[in-house]
């Protein structure tokens, strides 16, 4: 990711695209194991400066996490996971 796009995911102010978001969220999976963790995701809320990143992470996972699994790890947990973001923690994602 370039700086510009670091900033705009960290501070949630300017427009994203998705593909800039999912780029985002391949970076969260530290162990590169193809998903993205309850642990994973509160570090990565972490960077954009969120409150409550644990809450805000255990809650992204119950609403996102369709097969119960414990990780975000499906195309659809991941498209589920971007709407979430959109409503729920401010970041303006936009499609192409």
């Amino acid at each position: 990711m370039s700086a510009d796009t670091t900033r705009t995911v960290y501070f949630g102010k300017w427009p994203i695209t998705e593909e800039e978001f999912r780029e985002w969220l391949q970076q969260l999976d530290r162990n590169k194991d193809g998903r993205i963790s309850k642990e994973e995701l509160a570090a990565g809320l972490q960077t954009l400066g969120l409150r409550c990143k644990r809450w805000r992470a255990w809650w992204a996972m119950k609403k996102n996490d369709a097969d119960n699994s414990g990780y975000i790890d499906t195309e659809s947990e991941i498209q589920k996971l971007v709407e979430h973001a959109r409503k729920h923690w401010g970041i303006d994602i936009r499609s192409k």
